[in-house]
C-alpha cells in the first residue's frame, strides 16, 4: 500500500521526466527554427549606354556560427560565352562591399579559375541574427544582339547553398530605352518554371522581377529583358577589332623573327628552336658508346665448337665445380638444358618436362582431373628411381611431395600457388648450381642504369646561345661543339666496322646494333624539319639502355661447351636420317628407335620446341608402346591424338599455373553536366 508521501515522489518524478522531455522538444524546435538562411537577396542592374553595367546586390542573412562565422562569400564566372569573334573574360571591377553598413577595405578578392570569389567578411565573428551585406561592382559583355533585338540575360542569384526567402532583381536601362520584353525563371539549372513570379515595369526603361516563393538551395532565379538593339551599343565589338589587331601584329612579329632567323642560315634556325641539341647529341653518343664497347669487351659469347649431332643428353662432370677427377658425369636434366639454353632462364615447359621425365621414373603420375585440368599425384607402394635425380629434379619432387599427399592430386589450375612455389624452388637451386654459367656483369648494367644514363639526362638539357651564330660573335665555341658531334657519331658508326675484323663470328649481332648511331643521325637530321621531336634522342638513350642490358652478358667456355652439344642434340631430334660424322665417338653411336629413347629424350624435345618434330618421328605402334609403364594415363595421350599434342597441351598447362598472379586495373571516364544556368551572372556564394 503507497503512502501519500511516495505518490507524491513518483509525480515530482513524472513531472520532472515531462518538464525534461518538453525541454528537449522545445531545443529541437529553435534549431529547426534557428537554421541559417538568406532573408532576402535583392539586385539592381544598370546599363549603361556603352553596354557596360553596374551591379548592386544587397544580400541579408540569418548567422547561427555555423557555415556563416565571419560573413559570406560571392563567386560570378568571367569567362565570356557570347557569339562574336572574340575570346577571354568579361571585365569585372569590384566597387563597393560592406557589412552592416560598415564598408571594407581592402576588398579580398580571389580567383578560383574562370570564377572571381569577393570575400566579404570581417575580422571578428559575426553575432547570430541578422546581417545586412551590400556588394557593388561593374562588368560588361553580357548583352546579345540578335537581328531583331537585343537582350539581357542575367543569373541574379546564382547558386547558394541555403534557402533563400524573398528574391527580387530590377533591371534599369538608360534613359529613353524602353523595355520591350520580359521574361523570368526559377529553379534548377535548364528550369523554365515562371510561376510564382511577378514582373512589374515602374518606368518605361525599367522592369522588377519579383519571386513570391522562397528559392530553395541549389536553385536559381534568372530574368531577361529585350530592348532596341540599336540604342545601346555592343561592347565586343570593340574588343574583339582590338584583338584581331593584336593577333595581326603578333602573327607579323613572329614572321619578321622567322625570316631574320632564316636569314642567319640553317645553322641557326635549327638551334634556334633546338637550343638542346648538341648536348642530347653528345649524350646519346656517350650512352651509345659506353654499352656498345662493354659489350664488345664482355658481351660477345664465346666462339662456338664443332656442332655435329649428339644422340644423348650433355653431362655435366665438366662443368660441375665440385666433381672430382673420378666423379662419375650426371646427365644434365631437362630444366637445366632449358637453364643454359635460354640464358639463365626457366619457363613453364621446363617444368612440365621434369614432372614428364619423374613420372617416366616413376615417381609421380599425370592423369586429368576434368576436361581442362591435370592432375598430378603420387603413385603408392613404390618409390621409383630416385637415385637417377639431378639436383634441381630433387627439390622439384621434394616440393611436389610436399604439396601432395599419397592418394591425393596436385590440379594445375592457372596461377596455382603450389606450382609457383616448386618453381622458384626449381629456379633457386639452378641458380646455385650453375654459378657462373653465364657472366652477368651486372655492374655494369648497374652503372649504366644508375650513373651513365641519369648523366646523360641531365646533360641533355644543356642549352646552347644560339647569338653565338651572330656575325658579331665568336663562333668558334658553337663550331667546335658541332664538329665534336660529328666526329662522336662517325666514330659511333666506323667503330663496329673496325672491331668486326677482331670479332668475324659477332658480325649479324654487330650489323643490328648499328642501327642506333643510324638512328641517331636520323633523329638528328628530322630536327631540320621538325622542331617538336627533340625527345627522340632522349628516346633513343633509354631504347639503347634497354637492349644493351640483356645482351651484357656471355656465357663462360664451359657453358658454351654444353650449348654446343644441347645445338647437337636438337640437330638430332630434327632430322630422323642423318650421315655418319667423323666427329661422333664410338660411344655415341646413334641408337635404335624404341619406346625407351623415345620416353628419355622426350623431356629434352619440350624443353627446345622439338616435341612434335620428336613425337613425328616414331611410328604409331612405338608410340603406343611407350605408354607402357610410363606414368601417363593411357587415356589422356589417345585422348589428345597421340604424344605431340598431349606434350603440347601438358606443357602449355604447366606454364599456366606456374604464371605468377598478376593484377589488373580499370580505369573509367564519368561524364556529367550542369551550370549555373542560362544567361550571365550566376556563380554562386556560400558563408565563411
Amino acid at each position: 500500500m503507497h503512502t501519500p508521501h511516495a505518490c507524491r515522489r513518483i509525480s515530482h518524478r513524472f513531472m520532472l521526466i515531462a518538464c525534461t522531455l518538453l525541454l528537449c522538444i522545445a531545443t529541437l524546435c529553435l534549431d529547426a527554427y534557428a537554421q541559417e538562411r538568406i532573408e532576402s537577396f535583392a539586385s539592381t542592374i544598370t546599363i549603361n549606354k556603352d553596354g557596360s553595367m553596374h551591379v548592386r546586390e544587397a544580400i541579408v542573412v540569418h548567422a547561427e556560427g555555423n557555415q556563416i562565422k565571419k560573413g559570406i562569400y560571392r563567386e560570378i564566372p568571367l569567362l565570356y560565352s557570347g557569339p562574336e569573334n572574340y575570346s577571354g573574360t568579361v571585365p569585372f571591377t569590384v566597387t563597393s562591399a560592406s557589412i552592416d553598413g560598415t564598408p571594407l577595405n581592402p576588398i579580398e578578392t580571389e580567383s578560383r579559375g574562370d570564377n572571381i570569389r569577393v570575400l566579404m567578411r570581417g575580422s571578428q565573428p559575426l553575432s547570430n541574427g541578422q546581417h545586412h551585406f551590400v556588394l557593388e561592382y561593374d562588368t560588361s559583355l553580357h548583352l546579345r544582339f540578335y537581328e531583331t533585338n537585343g537582350e539581357l540575360n542575367w543569373n541574379a542569384t546564382g547558386v547558394w547553398g541555403f534557402a533563400i526567402q524573398e528574391t527580387s532583381c530590377s533591371i534599369i536601362l538608360p534613359k529613353g530605352v524602353p523595355v520591350q520584353q520580359t521574361a523570368a525563371w526559377a529553379g534548377l539549372a535548364g528550369s523554365k518554371d515562371s510561376s510564382n513570379i511577378t514582373i512589374a515595369r515602374p518606368q518605361a526603361n525599367e522592369a522588377t522581377f519579383t519571386l513570391a516563393t522562397p528559392l530553395e538551395p541549389d536553385t536559381q532565379f534568372t530574368v531577361a529583358v529585350a530592348f532596341d538593339k540599336n540604342s545601346i551599343a555592343d561592347p565586343v565589338i570593340p574588343l574583339a577589332l582590338q584583338q584581331q589587331r593584336e593577333y595581326e601584329a603578333y602573327e607579323l612579329a613572329r614572321q619578321e623573327e622567322e625570316r631574320a632567323i632564316r636569314e642567319r642560315g640553317p645553322l641557326f634556325e635549327v638551334l634556334y628552336d633546338n637550343p638542346c641539341l648538341p648536348a642530347q647529341c653528345l649524350a646519346f653518343c656517350f650512352v651509345f658508346l659506353y654499352y656498345f664497347l662493354l659489350w664488345q669487351r664482355l658481351g660477345i659469347d664465346p666462339p662456338k665448337g664443332a656442332i655435329f649431332p649428339r644422340f644423348y643428353p650433355p653431362k655435366n662432370a665438366q662443368w660441375t665445380p665440385k666433381s672430382g677427377s673420378g666423379a662419375t658425369p650426371q646427365t644434365l636434366s631437362p630444366l637445366a638444358v632449358e637453364y643454359l639454353y635460354k640464358s639463365t632462364r626457366i619457363t613453364g615447359r621446363g617444368l612440365a618436362a621434369t614432372f614428364l621425365g619423374l613420372a617416366f621414373k616413376g615417381l609421380c603420375r599425370i592423369s586429368k582431373a576434368d576436361d581442362k585440368t591435370y592432375a598430378l599425384e603420387l603413385p603408392a607402394g613404390t618409390t621409383g628411381r630416385k637415385g637417377e635425380l639431378s639436383a634441381e629434379e630433387q627439390a622439384v619432387y621434394r616440393e611436389l611431395v610436399r604439396n601432395t599427399g599419397k592418394g591425393e592430386k596436385l590440379l594445375l589450375r592457372p596461377k596455382n600457388e603450389d606450382m609457383r612455389e616448386i618453381f622458384g624452388s626449381a629456379a633457386s637451386n639452378l641458380k646455385q648450381n650453375f654459378k657462373g654459367a653465364w657472366q652477368l656483369n651486372v655492374w655494369v648494367v648497374v652503372l649504366g642504369w644508375f650513373l651513365v644514363l641519369p648523366l646523360a639526362f641531365m646533360a641533355g638539357f644543356w642549352e646552347v646561345d644560339p647569338s653565338l651564330l651572330n656575325p658579331a660573335n665568336s663562333q668558334l665555341p658553337l663550331i667546335l661543339l658541332l664538329l665534336a658531334v660529328c666526329i662522336v657519331f662517325c666514330a659511333a658508326l666506323l667503330l663496329p666496322l673496325l672491331l668486326m675484323r677482331h670479332q668475324p663470328r659477332s658480325l649479324l649481332a654487330t650489323l643490328g646494333l648499328m642501327a642506333f648511331p643510324l638512328a641517331g643521325l636520323t633523329a638528328l637530321v628530322l630536327q631540320f624539319y621538325y622542331y617538336d621531336m627533340e625527345w627522340l634522342l632522349l628516346l633513343l638513350m633509354l631504347i639503347t639502355s634497354f637492349v644493351f642490358t640483356p645482351l651484357i652478358k656471355a656465357p663462360s667456355p664451359a657453358a658454351r661447351a654444353i650449348l654446343d652439344e644441347i645445338e647437337g642434340l636438337a640437330m638430332y631430334m630434327r632430322t630422323a636420317e642423318l650421315p655418319r660424322m667423323e666427329q661422333v665417338s664410338a660411344h655415341d653411336e646413334k641408337p635404335e628407335d624404341t619406346p625407351e629413347v623415345f620416353r628419355r629424350l622426350l623431356p629434352y624435345a619440350l624443353v627446345l620446341g622439338l616435341e612434335k618434330t620428336w613425337c613425328n618421328r616414331f611410328a604409331d605402334q612405338i608410340q603406343a608402346a611407350a605408354l607402357e609403364e610410363s606414368g601417363v594415363d593411357v587415356a589422356l595421350v589417345h585422348g589428345h591424338n597421340g604424344w605431340s599434342d598431349f606434350a603440347d597441351g601438358f606443357g602449355s598447362a604447366v606454364s599456366a599455373s606456374s604464371t605468377s598472379a598478376s593484377t589488373s586495373s580499370s580505369s573509367g571516364f564519368s561524364s556529367g553536366g550542369g551550370g549555373s544556368g542560362s544567361g550571365s551572372g550566376g556563380g554562386g556564394g556560400g558563408g565563411l
